[in-house]
């Protein structure tokens, strides 16, 4: 077993309200949620307007399944959001490695 993390940092540029951006970043949560089995949600920059900075997790059955999903992942994430991607990093690590 293998648990794949990562991080995006996402640019609103523009943007002036938090609410705004909690529910854009809400409705993309959502639609990853839907299409693959993850969780993702907001895990820096909360009172930064401009900046959002998400985290995902999921479990999955092989290091290159995982590597291979988070590329989809962030791929759908750059297209379907309406932030610019700035950054993204991922990891995925053995299971046994962590006990």
């Amino acid at each position: 077993m293998n648990i794949l993390a990562g991080r995006i940092t996402l640019d609103f540029y523009g943007n002036e309200s938090l609410t705004k951006k909690k529910k854009l970043i809400s409705q993309l949560a959502d639609a990853t949620r839907r299409k693959w089995s993850i969780h993702l949600m907001e895990v820096d920059a909360f009172d930064h307007p401009e900046t959002c900075v998400v985290g995902f997790a999921t479990v999955v059955s092989s290091r290159e399944r995982g590597q291979a999903q988070a590329v989809e992942i962030m791929d759908y994430v750059e297209i379907h959001s309406v932030a610019r991607v700035v950054k993204d990093e991922m990891e995925v690590a053995a299971f046994d490695s962590l006990v």
